[in-house]
């Protein structure tokens, strides 16, 4: 009987391998990154963007899609908040 072996993504070569956010709209991390580095700041203008949450489906979305932008904007806000040094 054959011994099933357990790989890390990498190591499956699936390291590019992008979860879903919205699985009725079947959008993506990355579809949803697009959305809010390109201006979206609320679940509702993603949903525009991309469909992700549009609210058809379950909802499941809605806080993760919230998640990515509050992160996104605080890192935003962290990256402008450094003083350039010369």
């Amino acid at each position: 009987m054959p011994i099933l072996s357990v790989a890390f993504p990498e190591e499956a070569g699936l390291e590019d391998l992008d979860m879903y956010v919205c699985v009725c709209e079947a959008a993506t991390e990355e579809h949803v990154q697009q959305c809010i580095s390109a201006g979206a700041r609320t679940a509702k203008h993603v949903a525009l963007g991309c469909g992700a949450g549009r609210g058809r489906g379950c909802g499941m979305c809605r806080d993760r899609i919230k998640s990515m932008i509050e992160q996104h904007y605080a890192t935003v806000v962290e990256c402008e908040a450094e003083p350039i040094s010369a």
